[in-house]
């Protein structure tokens, strides 16, 4: 028998990293046995997303603690895709953080430069008016 000292040698790899690899094969084995080879093949497609971290944990988990993991893990809210209510709620809070900005700048810049100011902030609320037209009628 080899030791994993000499395995790892012969691999071009540390022993540590070794003994990584050995326990994220056993967490896909762990959950291959928990949930069938479908969901290990999805995992090692990438279809089902693991952490490598999380994989080697799992690899050092009993069968009991690897269902309770995965039930952690299928208990946290999924994120959801912002509605294009949000979407717009956000740009405006942005347009409107820009428009604060832009009148600071306006303060403090020199008088020739205000008229190419006022154009921009014009421009900009014609904008506004026309994503808020544009809004309200997708809804």
């Amino acid at each position: 028998m080899k030791t994993n000292t000499e395995i790892a040698k012969e691999a071009d790899v540390s022993a540590r990293s070794l003994r990584r690899y050995a326990n994220i094969a056993k967490g896909i084995d762990n959950l291959s046995q928990l949930e069938g080879p479908e969901y290990a093949k999805e995992v090692l497609s990438e279809q089902k997303k693991f952490a490598m971290k999380d994989l080697e944990k799992l690899g050092g988990m009993t069968l009991e603690e690897v269902k309770a993991e995965l039930e952690k893990k299928d208990a946290k809210p999924e994120k959801k895709d912002p509605s294009k209510d949000d979407l717009f709620v956000e740009f405006d809070k942005n347009l409107q953080s820009g428009w604060k900005k832009l009148k600071e700048v306006d303060k403090i810049t020199q008088e020739s430069n205000k008229t190419k100011l006022a154009n921009a902030l014009k421009t900009a609320s014609a904008i506004a008016e026309m994503l808020k037209k544009i809004q309200a009628n997708s809804s």
